[in-house]
């Protein structure tokens, strides 16, 4: 359980600095609001606060939904266009 919570927390770490980024800020990305840590020790909680979509996280939907190679390429040429 430990070792769960740890890797809770790095997680949790990585995504604040990943929304901290340069062009994270942008229509096409969902709207970053907060961080929160409740409880101490083995019961602490790691939240990380986002606006609300429809479709849940794109963990959730990769878990549920099988992309098509066209859809990849689209995902990667958008990600990628707003890099440059």
């Amino acid at each position: 359980m430990f070792d769960t919570m740890l890797q809770d927390k790095q997680s949790w770490l990585s995504e604040q600095e990943i929304f901290k980024l340069p062009h994270m800020d942008h229509e096409d990305i969902l709207q970053y609001i907060g961080v929160e840590k409740r409880g101490d020790n083995l019961q602490a909680e790691f939240w990380l606060i986002t606006a609300f979509h429809e479709k849940g996280s794109l963990c959730d939907y990769l878990k549920a939904n099988i992309v098509t190679w066209t859809e990849l390429c689209h995902i990667a040429e958008s990600m990628a266009r707003y890099v440059l």
